[in-house]
């Protein structure tokens, strides 16, 4: 049987609508794909920006990497001062006392404190036995204590000595 002939103008209104159907989801896709290829720049922007992020922070951890290990490498202890009492029977005796022990460590100050720890007989052997002359008078200066750190801390007695014997005569 043979299709009736409405159908024939409906036929070609189906063919325009299928054009037109067509036609809306290829501009559909298109505009799809635009509106998705710029999400996807933008997205690859991001991306750009982010790795340039992360190769900057990189940098940074290197250099605080570097700067620590100068900080590590530089915060070696030293002598950073040194701080000298004495004992004396004279005020003027005990003044010259910490005068020249002061001067006579002063070799010490920027020395690594734990080299000194190891071996503080440098300091003893610095200051024990030092002779002062004052007002024609002679003071040996002894060495009490010694105190190892960023501030070296000593303590002498500034002691007296017996006027030279005269040959002959008692």
């Amino acid at each position: 049987m043979p299709p009736p002939a409405s159908w024939n103008l409906e036929r070609g209104m189906g063919v325009k609508l299928a054009a037109a159907l067509l036609i809306g989801m290829v501009l559909g896709a298109a505009l799809l794909t635009a509106v998705r290829g710029r999400d996807l720049e933008h997205l690859y922007v991001r991306v750009a920006e982010f790795q340039n992020q992360i190769s900057q922070l990189e940098e940074h951890n290197a250099n605080l990497t570097l700067e620590l290990q100068t900080q590590k490498r530089d915060s070696i202890r030293r002598v950073r001062s040194v701080e000298v009492r004495a004992d004396a029977q004279e005020d003027f005796a005990r003044l010259e006392a910490v005068r020249q022990a002061s001067q006579q460590c002063k070799p010490l100050l920027q020395m690594n404190v734990d080299a000194l720890e190891l071996h503080p007989e440098i300091v003893t052997n610095l200051l024990e036995g030092q002779l002062i002359s004052i007002d024609n008078a002679s003071y040996r200066l002894h060495v009490d204590q010694v105190i190892i750190g960023e501030t070296l801390r000593v303590h002498v007695i500034c002691q007296k000595q017996a006027p030279p014997r005269k040959n002959g005569g008692f």
